[in-house]
């Protein structure tokens, strides 16, 4: 395994070059990079592991990219009692947080596992009614949530304390939310199965931002500009769209769009993965040129990006089935097998697609539903 310091540079992780070198098959020390901490020069070495999780047959799973093996597994994450929503990664404090709903006592739950071993923390008491999530490290953490029941935007800190709440009675009821990475946070709001619209509040909890009203919107991301990147369905054109932060300017990336019912992924040059079809990957630049597009043998789960801007895919087939790991080249968008296939249990449906959440986290990671 070669070894390799990555810097953590304005919230991104990057490589560092020339700092190790091959010498007769072992690997030495060459270069170490300093900083000057508080008037103190001090070094700065570390080792990043890329890590993707996944849930599949109401399990997580670890998986490192490093060695290609599964680091850990804990087969109590979903009850049988319990449906999956979503789940997103905590880079700071290492952690993963899953959303589930409760059939028995008609409530959402927030359930939290460490990152590194697996151990479960923390859950949630019974929460309203809430199908989806984010996650912002602004202001020390926060996890915004669609209050469905009440039809509130709200925002709480890790430890699921409410800090404020949005009021979305006149617009519609909240499906969907998204937030950028200066705690704005964005919403779907559908008003029944003929329109929705997009809205907007800033990291206070306050200050409207303008809605457009659609056909359709599906899954939404943030760009590095805080530009809302999303697919929508508008009579018989489905179109990605890109709308700045005020939610005031709309551009349309491409006509023709695949609406599929997942998350577009984001990386650090503001390239946009997303999926075309149910089998083809396609990457897009931040104007809507197709950078590149490539097709796989079974349908496609979801995607995900790693802090290194790997690519991750999960594919699978019906239930008895296997189901893969993709590694993408973010480049080319050639891939590779991870060659760690679990057997589905039940044929995918909108509670049980085999779901990967890269360890990126908090920008681009993303579960799909239906």
């Amino acid at each position: 395994m070669s070894k390799a310091t990555w810097l953590n540079i304005g919230g991104v992780w990057k490589q560092a070059k020339n700092i190790w070198e091959n010498i007769g098959g072992v690997w030495k020390q060459k270069v170490i990079p300093k900083g000057n901490i508080s008037g103190l020069w001090k070094d700065f070495i570390g080792y990043y592991t890329p890590r993707i999780f996944r849930i599949t047959n109401r399990t997580l799973y670890c998986y490192s990219l490093v060695e290609n093996k599964l680091e850990w597994s804990n087969s109590t994450v979903i009850a049988s009692d319990e449906i999956y929503h979503c789940s997103r990664y905590d880079p700071v404090h290492k952690r993963i947080y899953v959303l589930v709903y409760d059939t028995y006592t008609s409530r959402s739950i927030f359930k939290v596992y460490d990152a590194l071993t697996g151990s479960f923390i923390k859950a949630s008491s019974p929460m309203l009614n809430t199908t989806y999530f984010d996650l912002s490290e602004y202001g020390g953490g926060r996890i915004y949530w669609n209050d469905e029941e009440n039809n509130y935007i709200r925002c709480t800190d890790l430890d699921f304390k409410e800090i404020w709440k949005k009021s979305t009675q006149n617009s519609g009821k909240t499906s969907q939310i998204t937030v950028s990475r200066t705690g704005k946070s964005y919403s779907l709001l559908t008003g029944g199965s003929s329109y929705s619209s997009l809205y907007g509040v800033n990291e206070y909890g306050s200050s409207d931002f303008n809605a457009y009203v659609y056909t359709k919107v599906w899954f939404m991301a943030t760009n590095s500009l805080n530009e809302l990147i999303f697919t929508k369905y508008e009579g018989s054109n489905n179109d990605l769209m890109k709308v700045d932060s005020n939610l005031s300017t709309q551009t349309t990336l491409k006509g023709n769009a695949f609406p599929q019912m997942a998350r577009p992924c984001i990386d650090d040059s503001d390239n946009i993965y997303l999926i075309d079809s149910d089998k083809k990957l396609s990457k897009y630049s931040n104007i809507g040129t197709l950078l590149w597009s490539v097709i796989f043998t079974n349908n496609i789960g979801s995607i995900a990006l790693t802090q290194d801007n790997k690519i991750t895919v999960t594919t699978y087939g019906n239930a008895g089935s296997s189901e893969d790991i993709l590694i993408v080249d973010p480049t080319t968008g050639g891939y590779k097998s991870m060659g760690i296939g679990i057997n589905l249990v039940n044929t995918p449906d909108q509670f049980n697609y085999p779901t990967v959440v890269g360890d990126r986290g908090l920008v681009g990671a993303f579960s799909k539903q239906v």
